[in-house]
C-alpha cells in the first residue's frame, strides 16, 4: 500500500503546506523583485514619489497574487510527487517548509483582512447606505414648528458656509488634487463629492499671507508641491501675524464645496 494512502485529512494539509513552503521558498526572489517593480510602476504613473504607503500596497498585492497562484497550484504538486515517489524525485520537504508555509498562508489572510478593512472605511457611509439601505419603523409625524423669521437686514447664511462637524479623513492634498489629474473639472469635481465638507489635517511651508475684505485672513501654502488656501477666522489673525514666508506651519481645516483642481482650499481653519 502506498504510504499515501494511510494519510488523514490533517497529513494530507500538512503535507500541502510543506510543498507550498517550498514552492515559496523556491520562487521568493524574483517574486519579490517583481513585486518592487510595480510598486515602481504605481509611483512612476501616479507621480507621487512619496507616497510610500501605495507603493508597498501594491507590493503587497503582488505578492499576494502569486501566492494564491502557489496555492492553486500545490496540490498538483503535492499529486505528482506521490505519484513520482521513488522515480529518482527530490526527498519530501521537512517541517520547516511546512511551518513557512503556514507563516505565509497567515501573511495573505492578514493581508486580505487589513485590505477589505481599508476599503471598507473608505468608502462614504452614504454609499454604504444605499447599498444596505435600512428598514425603519413608520413613525407619526410630529408637529412641525414653522421656520424662524429671518430679521431684516440680517443675511442668511449659505449653507456651505456653515461649518460641519469635525469628521477627519486620512487624505493628502496631493491624493485630493490627484482626482483632477488626467480628468475635466467636472470629473473631478465628481470624484472630490465624497470629501467635501470633512475636515483634513496638513502642514506645509507658507508662501503668502493676507487678510480678506471679509475680516478674516488667508494663508497660502505649499504641501509637498500642492498649494493649499486656508482661510481662518479673525480671531486666528494675532497668532498667524507670528509667521514669516516659508516658516513651516501645520493646519487642519475642512474642505471647501468649490475646488477647480488647481489649489486645495480650505475654510475655518485652525493652528495645529
Amino acid at each position: 500500500m502506498h504510504p499515501a494512502a494511510l494519510w488523514k485529512w490533517p497529513d494530507y494539509y500538512w503535507n500541502l503546506c510543506k510543498h507550498f513552503g517550498i514552492e515559496c521558498y523556491k520562487t521568493w526572489r524574483w517574486e519579490l523583485a517583481a513585486s518592487v517593480l510595480v510598486g515602481f510602476f504605481v509611483a512612476l504613473i501616479g507621480g507621487q514619489w512619496k507616497d510610500f504607503r501605495t507603493a508597498l500596497l501594491a507590493t503587497g498585492l503582488t505578492l499576494g497574487c502569486f501566492a494564491a497562484w502557489h496555492l492553486i497550484r500545490v496540490p498538483f504538486v503535492l499529486h505528482k510527487s506521490v505519484h513520482n515517489q521513488g522515480e529518482n524525485e527530490a526527498p519530501a520537504p521537512g517541517n520547516l517548509a511546512g511551518i513557512f508555509g503556514l507563516i505565509v498562508v497567515a501573511g495573505v489572510f492578514t493581508g486580505g483582512y487589513e485590505l477589505a478593512l481599508s476599503l471598507w472605511n473608505a468608502k462614504p457611509i452614504g454609499e454604504i447606505r444605499s447599498v444596505f439601505p435600512s428598514i425603519s419603523p413608520v413613525k407619526i409625524p410630529e408637529a412641525v414648528s414653522p421656520p424662524p423669521i429671518q430679521q431684516e437686514g440680517v443675511p442668511a447664511i449659505p449653507p456651505e458656509q456653515i461649518t460641519p462637524p469635525k469628521r477627519f479623513i486620512d487624505k493628502t492634498p496631493q491624493q485630493l488634487m490627484a482626482l483632477f489629474q488626467g480628468r475635466t473639472m467636472l470629473q473631478g469635481d465628481r470624484l472630490m463629492q465624497p470629501f467635501k465638507r470633512t475636515w483634513i489635517r496638513t502642514e506645509g511651508h507658507i508662501t503668502m499671507v493676507g487678510a480678506s475684505d471679509k475680516g478674516t485672513t488667508f494663508v497660502v501654502l505649499s504641501s509637498s508641491g500642492t498649494t493649499v488656501e486656508c482661510r481662518f477666522q479673525a480671531k486666528w489673525t494675532m497668532p498667524l501675524a507670528r509667521y514669516d514666508n516659508g516658516d513651516t506651519i501645520k493646519i487642519s481645516g475642512w474642505i471647501f464645496e468649490s475646488q477647480n483642481g488647481q489649489q486645495l482650499y480650505l475654510r475655518d481653519c485652525e493652528l495645529r
